[in-house]
């Protein structure tokens, strides 16, 4: 019979692994989530840029894609749609390659840094 595993037994790597990926993973989502995590690891912090990329991205988009909607009347806003379909498509590559432990950055947006976390 197995014996039951005690609450304040350590944690095995791989159980503490696990919780630094669910961390990672939540920088596309809201990405300042992973500065609140315990432990600051290598790993988050890429993760953690990479998700700022994408907020960054994401805001000025809104914003320049706000303003030439307005100015073309509207016409934009098609492209507009195209660009945010595009940006969920790079929230759900960085949440894919963060939950499979991967440190791969993001197409076209990855490769800058604007902040050092």
């Amino acid at each position: 019979m197995e014996t039951p595993i005690k609450e304040d037994s350590p944690k095995t790597f791989k159980e503490e692994f696990a919780n630094e990926k669910l961390w990672a993973a939540s920088a596309y989502v809201l990405f300042f989530l992973p500065m609140l995590a315990p432990k600051k690891t290598d790993f988050l912090r890429f993760h953690t840029r990479q998700g700022f990329n994408l907020f960054l991205s994401a805001l000025a988009l809104v914003v320049v894609g706000g303003v030439l909607t307005v100015l073309t009347f509207g016409i934009f806003g098609l492209v507009m749609m195209i660009l945010q379909l595009g940006l969920v498509a790079l929230v759900i590559y960085g949440i894919v390659n963060s939950l499979n432990g991967e440190k791969k950055e993001l197409p076209l947006i990855g490769k800058y840094e604007f902040v050092k976390f």
